[in-house]
């Protein structure tokens, strides 16, 4: 391994390292499924965060002012910058509605907050694969129509009749780490999370309509969870911190 390549890999396991995150997530469905292929996941994000606005009443039905480039025939949104720069308008103006706070006001605010950081990873992808986020899959056979989809958010496009196989993409670690995290929360409500910083520091919040005593099991759950990853945590430093040694060590 080249020494760039060293520092490189040393300084991305320093970063995860250095804080643990849990988050215990109500959602209303469970696929079981890993994260799909960057272009599904990216489809399966958008069009979560647009069934879920709609829901909230940030945008309306008929979203008359979704350009074209940012959705299909169809009326799913792509997985382009477009469809997300619109996704961001729509909630920082859903933001400045009166009527959305609370837990509804976080998600909004989660569809800024992701939108914003994955616009850098898809305007690559978009520019190294310019049929596959376009034509190609304006083209491509979907399910069904989002503008009569009903119910929870459901991952649709693994029903998709791909013309072509999808393209291999690369993503570097902290990339795909993003994309996953966001493909994982989707749109689900976070109820409990607890962040645990490497000087000891330990927050924890909790959605207070979790608070009662009806939720007593998701809190012990999370505790579970906080519990087996912090020893987790200190077991896999202690393990890293060696690999590492072992690895600079080498001539």
């Amino acid at each position: 391994m080249k020494v760039r390549d060293k520092a490189r890999w040393g300084k991305d396991l320093v970063e995860d390292l250095l804080q643990r995150k849990v988050d215990t997530i109500v959602t209303d469905g469970i696929t079981g499924r890993p994260m799909p292929h960057p272009v599904t996941a990216l489809l399966d994000i958008n069009n979560s965060y647009f069934r879920k606005l709609k829901r909230l009443g940030v945008i309306d039905n008929a979203a008359a002012d979704c350009p074209p480039e940012a959705h299909d025939v169809r009326g799913w949104l792509m997985p382009n910058v477009a469809a997300q720069q619109w996704l961001v308008g729509k909630a920082l103006e859903g933001l400045h509605n009166p009527a959305v706070k609370g837990a509804d006001a976080c998600l909004v605010q989660r569809v800024v907050a992701t939108c914003t950081a994955l616009m850098p990873i898809v305007a690559r992808l978009e520019k190294e694969h310019p049929k596959t986020f376009g034509s190609g899959l304006r083209e491509a056979e979907v399910a069904e129509s989002m503008s009569t989809a009903q119910g929870p958010p459901t991952r649709m496009y693994y029903s998709i009749d791909w013309s072509e196989p999808l393209p291999d993409i690369e993503l570097e670690r902290q990339e795909r780490a993003a994309l996953s995290k966001a493909w994982e929360l989707g749109s689900d409500t976070v109820a409990l999370q607890t962040v645990a910083m490497l000087d000891g520091d330990i927050i924890t919040r909790v959605s207070e309509q979790y608070t009662g005593d009806a939720f007593a099991t998701v809190r012990q759950i999370h505790k579970e969870s906080v519990n087996l990853s912090l020893s987790t945590w200190e077991l896999l430093a202690k393990g890293v911190g060696s690999i590492v040694d072992a690895l600079f060590s080498r001539k």
